[in-house]
């Protein structure tokens, strides 16, 4: 079962695979509040922790989803030995990203290494060039390099500059050179050429390991811990923590009887297989997306009134000409006459 951590009056979910699991199992969107590790100056991509609204915590605690739980160690201030077992762990995540870094770089090179030998290969013979430069000119910097080198410009002089392709054993050649020599092939390339590639500067990918001595984050407790660590999958956690610190809260959410109206009708919409978002952005309570909210658009927006309540005509306007100016269908959600069910009623505007 998933947990989910509340902390003071909000509830988050830290782990990546329990995020994944509600969105795609059971359409549970939330919203990602916190930063990339490797890029922590944007804000175009969040990152965990994910935080829940009300409604959607009181949902998955009725459904048997997940339990709303609390850990009191994490508001007590670290000690020295957590301190020491932070630092290694974070060492040891910054030389496994180092491994990490490396591989998916050799992965770019070998995917684009036709490529790189194709634009190589133009270089030398000086086609689409304003110069077109003798083979001997080119500049390697080993002997073994100028040997290979001289192969291939062997194979040149015997075939002539007007060949199409080199053979395989050219081909070879200067794959051989690229993969030893990625920076020299960089350097050697003309500038603003398709085919150049940057060499990849890892520490820009890393999370910082610490070792300049300056602190990196300055925290007064394990909370601040907790969100500094991230493992490989990208799920903050607390390496130390017991499950049996664990205390389960009191969850006495929905209690008044707007709470209780906007909790019923997101359980609905949600029961209907919708996706639902808060929609304060457009005026409403509730954004209502036929699918995930990454490949579809909001199609209605939700305004929860109580039955009780009067609506003037002058909002029920205003209601209709802000669906029709961000296109999307304004549904007013009231309880029925035995408070059982929600009603909904669509809103059209077709006026000028």
């Amino acid at each position: 079962m998933i947990k989910l951590n509340k902390i003071d009056n909000n509830t988050f979910v830290w782990n990546a695979n329990d995020w994944q699991k509600l969105r795609e199992e059971h359409r549970i969107v939330g919203q990602l509040i916190g930063t990339l590790a490797h890029l922590p100056r944007q804000e175009v991509f969040p990152g965990l922790p994910l935080s829940l609204i009300n409604e959607e915590v009181t949902l998955l605690i009725e459904k048997n989803i997940a339990t709303l739980v609390r850990y009191p160690s994490l508001s007590r201030i670290p000690g020295d030995g957590v301190k020491k077992e932070f630092e290694k762990f974070r060492k040891r995540m910054h030389k496994e990203q180092v491994e990490c870094c490396i591989e998916e770089r050799k992965r770019q090179i070998a995917d684009m290494i036709d490529r790189i030998v194709e634009g190589k290969r133009r270089k030398l013979l000086g086609l689409n060039t304003k110069r077109r430069k003798k083979y001997s000119s080119t500049k390697c910097e080993t002997s073994e390099d100028q040997e290979k080198l001289s192969a291939t410009q062997s194979f040149n002089t015997t075939h002539g500059h007007n060949m199409n392709s080199f053979s395989e054993a050219a081909i070879r050649v200067l794959k051989d050179i690229v993969l030893c020599h990625t920076k020299a092939l960089n350097l050697a390339m003309p500038p603003g050429s398709s085919e150049k590639i940057e060499v990849l500067d890892e520490d820009m990918y890393l999370v910082p390991s610490g070792e300049t001595g300056a602190p990196i984050y300055e925290v007064d407790s394990l909370v601040g811990w907790c969100i500094c660590l991230v493992n490989k999958q990208g799920a903050f956690v607390y390496p130390w923590l017991r499950q049996e610190d664990a205390c389960t809260v009191r969850w006495n959410f929905p209690e008044t009887p707007g709470e209780k109206l906007r909790y019923n009708t997101f359980k609905t919409l949600w029961e209907q297989g919708h996706f639902i978002t808060p929609g304060q952005k457009f005026g409403g309570d509730f954004l209502v997306y036929p699918g995930d909210p990454v490949k579809f658009h909001a199609q209605f927006l939700i305004i929860c009134v109580e039955r009780t309540s009067a609506l003037p005509m002058s909002e029920i306007v205003a209601f209709g000409r802000l669906g029709s100016s961000v296109r999307k269908t304004v549904v007013i959600a009231s309880t029925s006459s035995d408070q059982k069910s929600v009603i909904f009623q669509s809103i059209n505007w077709s006026g000028t």
